[in-house]
């Protein structure tokens, strides 16, 4: 009986302190972002992952930058670069090669968000091996996308230059 009284209070002493019958708990802290200039991230995007109707890389990309715009970062201070290759490098196609190649007759769905985070800084780079894996022109590319000769050689320079490096 002894061990089931020690065990009793054992667990009651793990069991976490919770506000009192009637008070509200206490609201989380929010912890603010220390680094404020000369914030370095880049993005890979491979798979063909979709959230709200757009690229789900694409769309984390964008809640990236709201979160630095609502900590009052200026945008000079935010460098994203985001290198696309594989199954997502259709994203970044015009209307017409994009819906040839995913067999669809509407217009690329991330033609806003693209256009938006580049108006936003954020520079998006294309692999040359996914452009010729899948016999893309560079003219097909939508305005403003970049090309890297490779995604991974992409990926290495910019964690060797000290860009945090995030995977989608």
């Amino acid at each position: 009986m002894k061990t089931i009284a020690a065990l009793l209070l054992v667990l009651a002493a793990l069991i976490p302190v919770t506000a009192k019958a009637g008070e509200s708990p206490a609201p989380a802290t929010l912890i603010p972002l220390v680094v404020r200039e000369n914030i370095r991230a880049v993005y890979q995007i491979s798979k063909d992952d979709w959230v709200g109707g757009v690229g789900k890389g694409l769309a984390y990309v964008k809640t990236l930058m709201d979160t630095y715009d609502s900590q009052r970062i200026p945008r000079d201070q935010v460098h994203v670069i985001v290198v696309v290759h594989g199954e997502a490098g259709y994203w970044l196609l015009q209307d017409e090669p994009y819906r040839h190649f995913a067999n669809v007759t509407a217009q690329n769905p991330n033609t806003a968000i693209i256009r938006e985070l580049l108006e936003r800084g954020v520079e998006i780079d294309m692999c040359r091996q996914t452009m010729e894996k899948y016999g893309w022109l560079d003219e097909e590319l939508l305005p403003g996308i970049r090309l890297v000769p490779g995604a991974y050689s992409r990926l290495i320079d910019l964690q060797l230059q000290g860009y945090a490096y995030i995977r989608f």
